[in-house]
Formats: structure tokens, C-alpha cells, sequence
């Protein structure tokens, strides 16, 4: 922990937090900031972890991030290093500056959420649509025989 809290190697985990890296890089550096929260040596990593535009990186992978998982690890380790008392101001700052994006984000992935679960229902209507068919012993018409139109 004492190689992690150290600025050049923040520095270096900083310059990689951006919301167009892949998923696996900003996953393990979410990693690398949770597991930190719960170090002796937090309080020298969040400081060190402020001085560099990290934090900022992390609102904007909240917002931008390439996938649903990453954005949602990087809502939570906001909060849960504001609730351990580190870089509290910094994180106040941010949430104001980002408020509409964060707005924006939330409401793209409700709609998002909609739309999979209105496939979802469309799909299941379709496949009891097509057992039905089956039950009623209808397998030629199914297949495309029995002299039916073709779609």
C-alpha cells in the first residue's frame, strides 16, 4: 500500500482513469481506489489521489463510462469515499459542476432499462405465441409447409 499511496504512481493511475479506456483497465483501478479505502495509508492516498485530476476522471467515467457496471462502481466509490471523510470538499465541488450529467446519465439508463425489459416482455409474448402454435399440433404451418404463405 505504501508503493499505491505514493504521488508518481497516483499520478500514473490518474493519467489511465478516462472514460474512453477499457472496461478491464477502469475496473481495475476502481479496484485499486476501493481496496485504498480500507488501507492505513488511505488518508495519504486520497490526499495525494485529490492532487491529480483523478477524481474529476471518475465523475466523468460515472458519466460517460463505457458500460453500465463500470458507471454504477464509479457512483459508489464516489459516495463511499465521501462517506469515509476523504476528499469530501473536492467530491461537493464535483457533484454541482456534474449535477445535469449525472441527471442526463440516470435518465439514459432507466430508458435503457425500459427498452430491455419491453424486448423482454416482446420476446416472451413470442415464444408463448409459438407454444401455442406447437400445442395445437400446427408444426407444418410453423416450418413454412403445408401450402402457407412464406413471410
Amino acid at each position: 500500500h505504501d508503493i499505491i499511496s505514493d504521488s508518481t504512481t497516483i499520478d500514473k493511475l490518474a493519467n489511465l482513469l478516462d472514460p474512453n479506456r477499457d472496461p478491464h483497465i477502469l475496473g481495475s483501478i476502481q479496484t485499486i481506489i476501493l481496496v485504498m479505502l480500507d488501507s492505513p495509508k488511505a488518508p495519504t492516498f486520497f490526499a495525494n489521489l485529490e492532487k491529480t485530476d483523478a477524481l474529476q476522471s471518475l465523475f466523468l467515467v460515472w458519466c460517460r463510462g463505457p458500460e453500465k457496471a463500470i458507471r454504477d462502481r464509479a457512483e459508489v466509490l464516489i459516495h463511499l469515499m465521501e462517506r469515509g471523510g476523504f476528499c469530501v470538499s473536492t467530491i461537493k465541488a464535483l457533484t454541482e459542476q456534474f449535477r445535469s450529467n449525472i441527471i442526463e446519465r440516470k435518465a439514459r439508463d432507466e430508458e435503457e432499462k425500459k427498452k430491455k425489459y419491453q424486448q423482454m416482455k416482446q420476446q416472451q409474448a413470442f415464444q408463448q405465441m409459438m407454444m401455442q402454435q406447437m400445442g395445437g399440433g400446427d408444426m407444418a404451418a410453423m416450418m413454412g409447409g403445408g401450402g402457407e404463405e412464406e413471410f
